[in-house]
């Protein structure tokens, strides 16, 4: 969820990131409103919304890509860490102080509410199923990108810029992944759904996604400055490639549900698809025609990814207030995206913009 500049080397990608946030507002909003199908017009656009949650991929994909990107051309330094603390700490902490003491205060009177807290403010609540959804159900993620964000500096510090280290710490990466799915299968007849999301889509159950994104990002790095027409075609191609392949995700996402970890196969390789299409295009998008990017990096699409950060913290909490309104289906949509963009527009520029200032770099 890191910022992208909007002018110059990669235009579009907060577009990208921007259809990542509503997508998994939709999935979140479908869910809590307890829908069964959605369909516009003859078109049925379900698995959208039943599906959506892959823009969280698409996320942790664009991690790797943009972090790895960063680390390449700028090294490892205090900057650095500095830079991933001013992005990711104030809006977070901001949203855990109104969440605890506005929204759920009696939280502080028990001490497994204080452990929900602290395990928050410490980056693990991904760890343990009596935190991983607390507080706010959606910040399991953000202790997933902190531990990358210390990962990547250890990974750089082994391999260097050296392409073949770079590419087998890349692999073995992308292996370990499918080792710790296929080690977790082994659990699952004790467990719930809950259970097998939880300690499955944890940092190592996510490393292909980051992989997948620092592959992408180094080739795109490798082919700075090649503005061959064939590779500019071909990256049209390859973005429709990954738009297929998120596609096809999707619907067995729908047509499965969680019954898709029972399918050896999907549970190995399922999200892995995802990642890789998701990679695919990032790949694509860079390196295709600057006009492209210019109509898909367009000006709502560019403030909604800009915005996306407070945008992911918010909505979940804004989507769940509304859902209890009796105003219809249509009102519920369009008055929470409505809320939603309207206070992550304003965290983003109260709270998220004074510290994106201090950053030397992006």
């Amino acid at each position: 969820m890191t910022k992208t500049a909007v002018s110059g080397r990669l235009r579009g990608f907060d577009a990208l990131r921007g259809i990542a946030a509503l997508l998994v507002f939709i999935f979140h909003f479908y869910g809590l409103n307890a829908m069964s199908g959605v369909d516009l017009g003859g078109l049925d656009l379900t698995p959208f919304f039943d599906a959506g949650f892959v823009g969280l991929n698409v996320f942790f994909v664009l991690s790797g890509f943009l972090i790895f990107m960063s680390i390449y051309k700028h090294g490892v330094n205090k900057e650095y860490f500095l830079r991933r603390i001013f992005r990711i700490a104030p809006i977070y902490y901001f949203s855990l102080l109104v969440v605890v003491v506005f929204m759920m205060p009696e939280i502080l009177m028990t001490f497994a509410g204080w452990w929900d807290v602290l395990s928050h403010v410490l980056f693990v609540q991904s760890f343990s199923a009596d935190t991983y959804y607390g507080i706010n159900p959606v910040l399991w993620s953000l202790s997933v990108e902190m531990i990358f964000y210390l990962f990547l500096p250890l990974f750089f510090l082994v391999s260097g810029k050296k392409g073949w280290k770079i590419l087998f710490g890349i692999a073995i990466m992308i292996l370990v992944t499918y080792w710790y799915r296929d080690y977790m299968m082994q659990f699952y007849s004790g467990w719930d759904w809950k259970e097998r999301v939880i300690y499955t889509e944890n940092f190592v159950g996510r490393l292909d996604h980051f992989a997948f994104g620092m592959l992408a990002s180094y080739l795109v790095l490798k082919l700075k400055g090649k503005e061959w027409l064939w590779l500019k075609i071909g990256s049209l191609g390859l973005m429709g490639i990954g738009v297929l392949g998120m596609w096809w995700g999707m619907n067995v996402f729908h047509e499965l549900g969680s019954g898709f970890r029972d399918v050896y196969y999907y549970q190995i390789f399922l999200h892995s698809i995802i990642g890789l299409s998701a990679a695919t295009f990032m790949f694509g998008l860079a390196k295709t025609f600057s006009w492209f990017k210019w109509v898909f990096g367009n000006k709502i699409l560019e403030w909604l990814g800009i915005i996306s950060y407070s945008f992911y913290i918010w909505h979940f909490i804004v989507s769940e207030k509304v859902a209890a309104l009796d105003i219809g289906i249509y009102g519920k949509f369009g008055l929470s995206l409505f809320l939603i963009i309207v206070l992550s527009s304003a965290t983003y520029l109260l709270v998220e913009k004074p510290f994106l200032r201090k950053k030397r770099y992006r």
